[in-house]
């Protein structure tokens, strides 16, 4: 187990002798006595560990993509001016810009539930 106090995302799991020995499935710095969940099985508690690690790595992935993109989107502004591009204009510059900047706006807008 992770004796460390720094945050974490990643999930571990151990039998629980004290909770009828299950399997209890939490993120590693988590210590309190509601944190996490128990399963019977602790092949599925090994699996279910291992896919909800993989998620948080893929997901820490896309962040870092969409902040990318974010810096990306500010620095295409800031190469024109910081101009907010008018959508009646009809100059290629405007175009441009929005066309860029509608593209990077879905790309980078935060996941809805």
């Amino acid at each position: 187990m992770n004796t460390d106090t720094q945050k974490t995302n990643e999930w571990e799991t151990y039998c629980d002798e004290c909770y009828y020995h299950m399997w209890r499935v939490r993120r590693k710095n988590e210590r309190g006595f509601d944190d996490g969940f128990h399963l019977q099985n602790g092949k599925e508690a090994n699996q279910l560990v291992e896919l909800l690690n993989k998620q948080d790595d893929e997901l820490t992935t896309v962040t870092e993509q969409r902040d990318r993109l974010a810096v990306i989107l500010q620095n295409i502004r800031s190469g024109y001016g910081g101009q907010i591009p008018d959508p009646t204009c009809d100059c290629g510059d405007c175009e441009f810009l929005i066309t860029i900047d509608n593209t990077l706006q879905y790309l980078i807008k935060p996941n809805e539930p």
